[in-house]
């Protein structure tokens, strides 16, 4: 089971370690091995918005190929910020 949480929707290109955290999680769905090209290299890139569409469609849910918060709550990684969880401490 993936321990990490996602605190903000994640953008098309972006390269963090939230981005990495929904492409581990990604990885754990056997919908992830039909997809060439899919990595997890921390970067959201083509191969991952495939993934991201296939999961959505898959849940009933518009394909968009953006995680959103919908998207990340149906993967349970969303973990929307609050004052304990420290996301605030970073401004």
């Amino acid at each position: 089971e993936i321990k990490c949480r996602v605190l903000r929707p994640i953008r098309f290109g972006e390269e963090s370690p939230q981005a990495r955290c929904l492409e581990r999680r990604l990885a754990q769905l056997p919908l992830a091995k039909r997809h060439p090209g899919f990595v997890v290299d921390g970067v959201i890139d083509t191969p991952t918005r495939r993934v991201i569409r296939a999961f959505q469609s898959a849940r009933g849910m518009e394909p968009t190929g953006r995680a959103d918060r919908t998207t990340l709550r149906r993967l349970r990684i969303w973990e929307p910020p609050s004052y304990t969880s420290g996301w605030c401490e970073q401004f």
